[in-house]
């Protein structure tokens, strides 16, 4: 629902790297955007606060060389698909097939 709202309302960035694919990013952050998703900030700040521990108990079992991860520094990035805008990009973008070519007398 917030996504949607979020694509809907232009809280959303088209993925330009990705343009033919239809899909908008957007970073889940806190602060005044708050507003604009906030079941997604709460889940991506209860993850960032749970999720670390685990993984770098982990590591530490392995014997790894990663680094370890922060557990207050909380980053999300949203990625919506919408189908319309990929067919619009892919119109435009595409070369068209031989059937769709415009028949000229020249």
């Amino acid at each position: 629902e917030e996504s949607f709202s979020m694509l809907a309302n232009d809280k959303l960035e088209r993925d330009i790297t990705r343009l033919v694919d239809g899909e908008y990013v957007g970073g889940i952050v806190g602060g005044e955007r708050y507003a604009d998703c906030p079941r997604l900030t709460e889940y991506v700040v209860s993850l960032t606060r749970h999720l670390p521990p685990l993984l770098n108990n982990e590591l530490v079992n392995l014997q790894s060389t990663m680094p370890k991860l922060d557990t207050t520094a909380s980053m999300g990035t949203l990625r919506v698909y919408d189908r319309n805008t990929r067919l619009g990009a892919e119109s435009l973008l595409s070369a068209p097939s031989s059937e769709d070519a415009i028949k000229r007398p020249f």
